[in-house]
């Protein structure tokens, strides 16, 4: 019997990082502090420093050092850094896989271009939800390391045909699967319970013009992987750069110019961010 999405899925669906579900709890509460979201922060040093590495690169360009929690809290926002805690933490959730099945450098790295270059539109299109176009960004191919940790044998074949006949990742994956990363990522982030323009910017990421209630940050998405994939930063197992839908340049209201104007800050903020995520 074929396997489905969900049982694919499974329990990692169930179970978001524990610290990203105790800052939501947070975030929910009327009553919550700054002080409050730092207690959770401060419990895991490793993240803390990594949170404030990030808010003193040059990726924010802030004109003062941050170096506490609540110093980030008061310039970034609370949901903005709750949005920069789980591009953290998620990478984490996701370790242990075989550098033979998958170089995981490298994908991290691929991710965190997208993530960067969906940022850097967002500030031209919706400069409030900057940080979720960035979190969006980074998942895009998060299905793709469900298949590795849960399925790492049928993760494998799927490469090797890849290589072999180099066609798209999603068509070898529906070949074997029934369904493809789009789909996993979908049911895991809505498991998660992200936000719904999160899942669906991640979900149709492939097909922006299926995206009917939130198309600019599917469009963002769309174009932020492209990009990722011209600049050769990284690899997400892809055998040659998907091609652009060009709509989804009219969505976001920008031209092919544009974006190569972008790419020479796409790539010093990607190998800044890359180097926080490595140490």
């Amino acid at each position: 019997m074929a396997i489905s999405v969900y049982d694919m899925v499974g329990n990692w669906a169930c179970s978001p990082p524990v610290i990203y579900q105790e800052i939501q709890k947070i975030i929910e509460d009327p009553d919550s502090s700054f002080e409050d979201f730092s207690r959770v922060i401060n419990a895991d040093p490793n993240l803390g420093s990594q949170l404030l590495k990030l808010a003193n690169s040059a990726y924010y360009g802030l004109s003062n050092s941050v170096d506490t929690i609540t110093h980030a809290l008061s310039i970034v926002g609370m949901e903005q850094l709750s949005d920069l805690v789980f591009s953290i933490v998620v990478i984490n959730q996701f370790q242990g896989i075989p550098k033979k099945l998958m170089d995981i450098e490298s994908f991290w790295q691929h991710s965190l271009a997208t993530g960067v270059a969906a940022r850097n539109i967002a500030a031209q299109v919706d400069k409030t939800a900057a940080e979720r176009y960035y979190l969006a960004g980074m998942l895009h191919d998060i299905g793709t390391l469900v298949v590795c940790k849960a399925e790492p044998e049928l993760a494998a074949k799927i490469f090797e045909n890849v290589q072999e006949t180099g066609g798209p990742l999603c068509d070898e994956e529906a070949k074997l699967l029934e369904f493809d990363h789009t789909a996993m990522a979908s049911v895991l982030l809505k498991g998660w319970k992200l936000p719904s323009a999160l899942v669906e910017g991640v979900a149709y990421h492939h097909q922006p013009a299926l995206a009917t209630e939130h198309p600019d940050i599917a469009a963002a998405i769309h174009v932020a992987d492209i990009i990722a994939h011209e600049l050769e930063l990284g690899s997400n197992g892809e055998p040659v750069p998907p091609p652009l839908y060009e709509p989804a340049l009219k969505v976001l209201r920008m031209d092919r110019e544009f974006i190569e104007d972008l790419k020479p800050k796409i790539v010093e903020q990607t190998e800044e961010i890359f180097s926080i995520f490595r140490k």
